[in-house]
């Protein structure tokens, strides 16, 4: 059991991570036969992705907003609007349901992550003609502050999903291992699994005491990895043990419930795996 005192503006809390994760509700997702993305906006508003879909729901499975546009990774900004990329473009969804362009890179986007820390936007990136994948650090308007790329050996091959931690760790899901830089870019380490041949991560997120969850989409393995936010590992919070296949995408909501999409799955299974109480 972990116990740790966070301070917010008024209150101070006990926040609890419980012995297993307990399953509490499942959302059936109408229109798609999988989910690739998870974001959530609140413990009652979230956005899913699948089959060209983007669809904005209720915690009832009620689809508030449906949109097709094939997108490669999303993520909502520090006001709550929802960014995604397509192709080489970021756009966003503005409150009244505009959808602008951002800007636009010279490379495929493949995943992005809007900064709670300071609104940043970063970006995992490919490019396919010259056979590189790097991670970019933009400003809310755009503007290249940083490239994280090969440091003296291949940092990244295929950048498909991407978070920063409340350290200002930057975490990505890369083909066999997770690649983790520190703000300024500099590689600390990667994780390649736990006691495990079958590594194969997605889906990425962080939580309030800096854990990271991590989606193994393993064939033979899969599960959920809870980690420290230097990378110890910690536990298999979700496993084949848990009926759950081929995971793809992970959220913790502002209520710190657990969301977890499948491949192959319209349903969301929703888990409580910390308990945060008043002290």
């Amino acid at each position: 059991m972990m116990e740790k005192s966070a301070r917010g503006k008024r209150d101070v809390w006990l926040v609890t991570l419980l012995p297993s994760a307990v399953q509490t509700s499942t959302i059936t997702i109408p229109d798609v036969n999988y989910i690739n993305l998870i974001c959530c906006e609140t413990s009652d508003r979230f956005w899913v992705s699948g089959e060209s879909k983007l669809l904005k729901v209720d915690s009832r499975g009620n689809v508030l907003i449906r949109l097709v546009v094939g997108l490669s990774g999303m993520s909502t900004n520090t006001d709550g609007e929802l960014m995604f990329t397509t192709g080489n473009s970021v756009e966003k969804i503005e409150s009244n349901g505009i959808i602008t362009t951002l800007f636009s890179t010279n490379d495929i986007i493949k995943c992005i992550y809007s900064s709670c820390i300071n609104g940043d936007i970063l970006l995992g990136l490919n490019n396919t003609a010259l056979d590189t994948s790097k991670v970019t650090r933009y400003d809310v308007t755009g503007q290249k502050i940083l490239d994280i790329e090969d440091q003296g050996v291949k940092l990244y091959n295929y950048p498909s999903y991407i978070t920063e931690n409340i350290n200002g760790d930057i975490w990505t899901s890369d083909t066999v291992k997770v690649v983790v830089v520190n703000k300024s870019g500099k590689h600390r380490f990667n994780y390649r699994g736990h006691q495990s041949h079958y590594f194969n991560p997605k889906g990425i997120c962080t939580d309030i005491l800096g854990h990271v969850l991590v989606c193994n989409s393993s064939l033979f393995r899969p599960s959920v990895h809870l980690l420290d936010q230097d990378g110890q590992f910690l536990s298999l919070l979700l496993t084949k043990e848990h009926n759950i296949h081929d995971p793809r995408s992970v959220c913790v909501d502002d209520k710190h419930n657990l969301y977890l999409g499948q491949y192959g799955r319209n349903k969301i299974r929703v888990y409580k795996y910390i308990q945060v109480s008043d002290k």
